[in-house]
């Protein structure tokens, strides 16, 4: 459920797994991969904290 909230998060700030994928330097892949819970990717998580992302969706996501 948490992916679905940081996704509708990203779409009200009006970002884009691409544009996140750009300022972490990392694939689109990468962020389609993290947002699911899959992958942990540190630069992915670091940029959303940084644009604002609340920490308690991330943290969630990290423990799933």
């Amino acid at each position: 459920m948490q992916r679905i909230e940081i996704k509708k998060w990203l779409l009200d700030q009006g970002l884009t797994q691409t544009a996140i994928a750009r300022e972490a330097r990392v694939s689109s892949a990468l962020v389609s991969l993290t947002l699911q819970g899959k992958r942990k990717s540190p630069q992915v998580i670091q940029v959303l904290l940084a644009r604002g992302c609340p920490e308690e969706l991330i943290l969630q996501e990290e423990a799933a």
